[in-house]
This record gives C-alpha cells, sequence and structure tokens, in this order.
C-alpha cells in the first residue's frame, strides 16, 4: 500500500507518484517540463508492474515554454501502463489569479502551433509554418481563458497587438488577488 509523504517526494522517487495514481485511480497532477522527463527516464519497468494509470484524466503542464519533446516522452513512456494522450493537458497560471489563467480542454491533448523560428526572434511574430520546414519550431499552446479571465496581448508601447504578435500578456482575472493580507506596504507596490 502507498504511504503518502511530502508533496516533493516524487522526485527522489518519482514510481511513487505513478503507484499512487494506479492504487488511488488518480485523475489529476500538475508537472512541468522537468518533471515529465525526469519520470520518463527514471521510472523503470518493474516500477510499473502491473500500475494502470488509465484513471489519469490530465496530466497538466505549467511550464514556461511547455515543451512537445517533453510530452512525447512522457506519452510513449507511459502509453503501455493505459496512459492516454488526451491526459497530456497544458496550462498558464499566475499565483496572483489563484494560479490558472488558460487551460487546455480535458480530454484533448494540448495544441500544437508550428511557427517560423525566424519570423519569431527576429520580428516577433508567430508565422505559421509546416512541421517539416527547416526552422519549424512547435509552440504548444496553453488552452483557453478559463472561466472570469480576460488576456490581451500589447506591445511595448501598450497597444494591443494583432493575432499572432507576441508581446506582454496582461491578464484581468475574477480570483486575481486586491493585496497582500494584512501587508499594505506591500501591496502599494503591485
Amino acid at each position: 500500500m502507498f504511504t503518502p509523504k511530502s508533496p516533493f517526494h516524487w522526485v527522489s522517487a518519482p514510481e511513487d507518484l505513478f503507484r499512487a495514481v494506479h492504487e488511488f485511480r488518480g485523475t489529476l497532477t500538475w508537472m512541468p517540463n522537468f518533471g515529465y522527463n525526469h519520470c520518463a527516464r527514471r521510472v523503470r519497468d518493474e516500477d510499473l508492474l502491473g500500475v494502470d494509470l488509465s484513471s489519469w484524466r490530465a496530466v497538466t503542464n505549467a511550464a514556461e515554454p511547455v515543451r512537445l519533446d517533453s510530452h512525447r516522452m512522457f506519452l510513449q513512456r507511459f502509453a503501455p501502463f493505459g496512459f492516454r494522450e488526451g491526459a497530456l493537458a497544458s496550462s498558464y497560471g499566475m499565483a496572483e489569479c489563484t494560479a490558472l489563467v488558460t487551460s487546455s480542454r480535458m480530454g484533448e491533448p494540448a495544441t500544437v502551433d508550428w511557427v517560423d523560428r525566424q519570423a519569431l526572434q527576429a520580428e516577433r511574430r508567430a508565422v505559421p509554418a509546416a512541421p517539416e520546414a527547416l526552422g519549424a519550431l512547435p509552440i504548444v499552446g496553453s488552452g483557453w481563458p478559463v472561466r472570469g479571465a480576460e488576456l490581451r496581448v500589447i506591445d511595448e508601447q501598450g497597444r494591443d497587438l494583432p493575432e499572432r504578435g507576441v508581446g506582454q500578456i496582461l491578464v484581468r482575472c475574477e480570483s486575481m488577488f486586491k493585496g497582500y493580507y494584512g501587508r499594505p506596504d506591500l501591496t502599494e507596490k503591485v
């Protein structure tokens, strides 16, 4: 039987996370790219004997940026144990908004947009490119705004950018904090 430990225990013994998902029929997990990579590299087949990961509805990657190679490595490694591609999720969050601002759709893998690397870097535009094109870069989407969240992308002068423009993200959210509890001195700086 799995014995719960510190939330950070999975880093030293990632196989315990998979055993816990199996035993308790876990459904939701959040981890960054390094977590996907770490688990795919460290968890051995013998650690997964009898483990069924089909209950996992979403393993959400909220790293910046979310890396396609991390998703692919995780899926390839754990698909033989019931992990489904539709459980590869992504999101964008901020502690100031109770962590979640955008999220991919449950049951669907995160979207991937292939863009021209040169245009992205030089022109700050996400120009579509064929995946096999020279200089094509995969950008894993962070989903859509959650209920109560509004987003804008602006340039250095504060002007709204057109679709596929690269700039600063402005967020307004129903769950955004209004200040630091009991700390007006810190709130003034926000």
